[in-house]
């Protein structure tokens, strides 16, 4: 199953559970994702729009976060950056690939 996360102009993110591939677009606002197994990709726009807490975690999991430049694979991996910009972001999965483009 797949999953895709976005938000409006400006809002906070909404995470939308369908079990089929969506288009993905760039997301701004605030985000906030956890999910208990699968594919987490978000087209996130540019890591300047982020500010003090961002955050990504997996249990067992790739972690690829191209945005902030951050490449991790295997068990228990996480990331915290921070930013000068006005959106939070935490992403965390049990078992799978996080993708923040």
């Amino acid at each position: 199953m797949r999953f895709a996360a976005f938000a409006l102009l400006g809002f906070s993110s909404a995470l939308i559970a369908l079990p089929v591939p969506l288009p993905s677009r760039p997301a701004f606002g605030d985000k906030d994702v956890e999910l208990p197994a699968g594919q987490l990709t978000m087209e996130i726009g540019k890591s300047e729009d982020y500010r003090a807490h961002v955050d990504a975690s997996a249990l067992t999991a790739d972690l690829e976060a191209s945005a902030f430049e951050v490449s991790k694979g295997g068990s228990f991996r996480s990331f915290d950056k921070s930013g000068p910009g006005k959106y939070g972001l935490h992403a965390h999965l049990g078992a799978g690939e996080i993708d923040l483009r």
